[in-house]
């Protein structure tokens, strides 16, 4: 009598004492996204020298390029919730991360500082955003695995932003153009965000309110749901 919604798929999978593939597919994609996230700010801080010569600019105004990031962030960060009440959170943290990545290219290319504060703006702008959603996503997956692994997507955005430094400094050491270390980070970033994308749970998000699912059309309204999307669209501005 209709098919079965993945919280009840997996739920009777549970039952039996294992996780279901899909499940660990979902958690992959999610650990996926914050290893994309975190190496997307980290990529190019090692040619951020390079690029300060290039445009001649003193490291004061530099800096102030830099701190236009987190005002990008609340500005465009309150629009998570709504955004993943209509296209549910995997398909905003995807499309708010190929946004955020793509706004390397603005930076490797920019030819003036007028051009890096769009860059940072932008890129911190979709950043929260996508910080927000595979958060929420993050906990749906935790949710259904009834057991704590919120900790292990963290660490895999760090381990994102080691990796990303890593590579930007590695390109750097070995003289590679600022745009070609971009085209290719950017490549890579984005094939990652489309497999992290595909791996994700499909389907409406849920919230489980005394052991009944609730489609999030209106449960995002609930007093806790609510206080939860704040905090972490805040979390994400910072």
């Amino acid at each position: 009598s209709g098919m079965e919604s993945p919280e009840t798929a997996h739920g009777a999978s549970h039952k039996a004492g294992r996780v279901p593939t899909r499940l660990r597919l979902a958690r992959l994609g999610v650990l996926l996204i914050f290893f994309v996230n975190g190496a997307t700010f980290a990529s190019l801080v090692p040619r951020y020298p390079e690029i300060i010569e290039r445009l001649h600019v003193s490291n004061t105004l530099w800096g102030l390029a830099l701190g236009i990031g987190p005002i990008g962030g609340i500005a465009l960060g309150w629009l998570a919730a709504p955004l993943m009440r209509r296209y549910r959170s995997r398909n905003v943290a995807a499309l708010a991360q190929i946004a955020s990545s793509g706004a390397l290219v603005i930076l490797a290319l920019a030819g003036s500082i007028e051009w890096v504060f769009v860059a940072m703006f932008a890129m911190s702008a979709f950043d929260a955003v996508t910080d927000t959603s595979m958060n929420y996503h993050g906990l749906r997956v935790q949710r259904l695995y009834r057991r704590s692994i919120f900790n292990s997507f963290h660490g895999w955005w760090c381990i994102g932003a080691v990796v990303g430094g890593f590579l930007g400094s590695a390109a750097a050491g070995a003289a590679m153009a600022v745009p070609t270390q971009t085209y290719v980070t950017v490549g890579v970033l984005l094939c990652c965000v489309v497999a992290s994308w595909a791996m994700m749970l499909p389907g409406e998000d849920r919230e489980q309110v005394a052991g009944t699912e609730v489609a999030t059309g209106r449960a995002w309204l609930r007093p806790r749901t609510l206080a939860v999307l704040v905090g972490l669209g805040l979390l994400g501005a910072l």
